[in-house]
């Protein structure tokens, strides 16, 4: 599996893993934490990913791993906007 196939349902698990990992630190993950969080969020999804390209997973199984993948993804960015116009919101009233 090349690094350009790892995505699930269309979502970028490069990207995923990112967010999620940040969304940790914000929420009060720190050092160590972190690290052992973005290994085992990577190590889950890739792994999934490749069960899933293998067709180790039954396809009953895959509206439901991508509607996850996805609601996740979407709650992310929800979360990365929501971040951004707080902060601009601030900057404006300065």
């Amino acid at each position: 599996m090349g690094i350009e196939n790892l995505a699930i349902g269309g979502v970028s698990l490069i990207f995923l893993i990112v967010g999620i990992v940040e969304t940790a630190k914000r929420w009060g993950v720190t050092g160590k934490g972190s690290e052992v969080l973005a290994f085992a969020v990577a190590f889950i999804l890739v792994g999934l990913a490749s069960a899933l390209q293998e067709g180790m997973i039954p396809e009953v199984a895959l509206p439901w791993i991508v509607l996850v993948v996805t609601a996740l993804a979407a709650g992310l960015t929800a979360t990365g906007y929501y971040d951004l116009l707080k902060k601009l919101v601030e900057q404006l009233k300065k």
